[in-house]
């Protein structure tokens, strides 16, 4: 993740997980929040890695499918 995202997810409530320093973490609000906000971007590369972070969610609660509906509607708005 680029210096500059990792800047925007703390702007939307995201912190830097203490043992992996390249992942962000989120509580559910903020999560929706930064997502919606990077959809709307006309930049691919940061849709990309929201669209990771998302998909991240999941593995990191596996009773989950909320990252993958997320990355779902940001492709979607990529492509519009």
């Amino acid at each position: 993740m680029t210096n500059n995202l990792f800047e925007i997810a703390r702007q939307f409530g995201g912190w830097i997980d203490g043992e992996n320093l390249d992942e962000v973490r989120f509580n559910d609000d903020d999560f929706e929040r930064f997502v919606n906000f990077i959809a709307a971007s006309e930049r691919k590369s940061e849709r990309e890695a929201c669209i990771s972070i998302a998909k991240q969610w999941d593995a990191d609660h596996p009773n989950s499918n909320y990252g993958a509906c997320i990355a779902r509607r940001i492709s979607a708005r990529g492509q519009a």
